[in-house]
């Protein structure tokens, strides 16, 4: 999968380097997504996931994830690297309904910190190949997520089978160079 992610910000990409905060509750499928796109290196706690992983994709770009289970502390946590942040990636679990509630304040809470404000954000609804996770339509309608004058997508997909996981990666690159 790293080959893909390589294949698809060298076609979108010149020299530069892009920054995606990738956000999501616990067990939601954050890290199995970064190993699908090679992108393994990791320091983890009870309390928060933190990856800061610079990969050079191909040469001339470097790629910086960092991924929290939380919005509410971002502006502290990356407080000297959140105007840095070109992409946001929000991934949920489409089988814990429970989480919903969560995604809706999380998702209010990021198009409210003015230095994400130009920053394109998907959400990731993750695990749709199991039989109890609900559609995206069904997901779409609980959070009610429609930001005015930012670039937003929701699509299913599952980071386990690799579903999606291209067309996330092709989305959130257009979107960070348009």
């Amino acid at each position: 999968m790293g080959a893909i992610l390589e294949l698809f910000l060298s076609k979108f990409f010149t020299v530069s380097r892009y920054h995606i905060l990738i956000i999501g509750p616990a067990s939601s499928g954050k890290k199995t997504f970064l190993s699908k796109l090679g992108l393994n290196d990791h320091n983890s706690n009870n309390e928060i996931i933190v990856y800061n992983t610079n990969t050079l994709i191909p040469a001339d770009l470097t790629l910086t994830s960092f991924v929290y289970t939380s919005s509410f502390q971002i502006n502290q946590i990356l407080e000297d690297r959140i105007n840095e942040v070109t992409g946001i990636i929000y991934m949920l679990d489409s089988t814990n309904a429970s989480q919903l509630k969560l995604t809706k304040a999380e998702l209010k809470n990021l198009i409210n910190i003015p230095a994400l404000e130009n920053s394109p954000i998907i959400v990731l609804c993750n695990k749709q190949d199991l039989p109890t996770a609900k559609s995206v339509r069904e997901i779409e309608m609980v959070i009610k997520f429609e930001p005015e004058n930012k670039k937003w997508n929701i699509q299913g997909m599952s980071a386990a089978s690799d579903d999606g996981v291209t067309e996330a990666i092709e989305w959130i690159s257009r979107a960070m160079t348009n």
